[in-house]
């Protein structure tokens, strides 16, 4: 199979990710041994990359990748005693990524592998912010009371992936906004944790991974919505007026829902 001339220009983020990925999870396993249930996190890791990519991309497969390096990550959480992120990937992330894949295996469109891009309000994502923190502070009590390890970061890191999966699942933009804030929590404690083992690392260089895939995915959904809008308009102008308005009016009274 020959590839696109444009193949490398327009994939040389997600290539690089892939080889540099790749280069550290090995590197980090030969330098600490192929031992542990640490190793686990590699392969959390290598999931996480492939998921970047398709995220980025717009494609239900990113869901399913995060699926899987979820689970991979809820057994090293469940190992170092990070119980809330353990129970949250279990209880909540995994069930939204299959709500998600079905969401989007219901809406895709025949010819395509992306589904229509959603995008909140600004009052509705004001009150998603605030409601991001306070699940921060409800976790932050609870992983406090339970003795958790590093619970203030765990909090916002945990709170965030929660929202975040869940606009995510329905195709709202503004899930990266969340995931901005989720990553740099996620960064912060991991970095902590690789100082108290250091076969964390691979989970750190994800996380790292995840806040530069998250501004790549961001500006990529951008793009593809004002694509979309740009051929919706297109569409518009070529139907009837009195057809237009019908439309218009519809889509006036999903909005409002948002």
């Amino acid at each position: 199979m020959k590839l696109n001339k444009n193949f490398f220009k327009e994939n040389w983020y997600y290539i690089i990710i892939s080889i540099v990925g790749l280069a550290v999870i090995l590197t980090n396993r030969i330098l600490t041994g192929f031992n542990e249930i640490m190793v686990l996190s590699d392969v959390a890791s290598i999931f996480a990359i492939a998921y970047i990519i398709f995220n980025a991309k717009n494609s239900v497969w990113g869901l399913l990748f995060n699926l899987i390096s979820t689970a991979f990550v809820a057994v090293t959480s469940f190992y170092q005693h990070i119980w809330l992120n353990g129970f949250i990937c279990v209880f909540i992330n995994i069930p939204m990524f299959i709500l998600g894949i079905i969401n989007w295996k219901k809406k895709l469109a025949k010819q395509s592998s992306k589904i229509r891009i959603n995008k909140l309000s600004k009052r509705n994502l004001t009150f998603v912010f605030l409601g991001y923190a306070a699940v921060s502070v409800a976790f932050l009590f609870i992983l406090k009371a339970l003795n958790g390890n590093l619970f203030y970061l765990d909090a916002i890191y945990s709170a965030g992936s929660v929202i975040g999966v869940i606009l995510c699942s329905y195709a709202f933009i503004d899930q990266f906004y969340i995931f901005y804030v989720a990553d740099v929590a996620g960064i912060a404690m991991y970095t902590i944790l690789c100082t108290q083992n250091i076969n964390n690392l691979p989970l750190l260089f994800m996380n790292v991974m995840f806040l530069f895939g998250t501004l790549i995915g961001n500006i990529n959904w951008i793009r593809l919505q004002k694509k979309d809008r740009g051929v919706k308009e297109k569409y518009v102008a070529d139907i009837p007026k009195n057809e237009t308005n019908n439309q218009s009016d519809e889509e006036d009274q999903n909005s409002s829902v948002l």
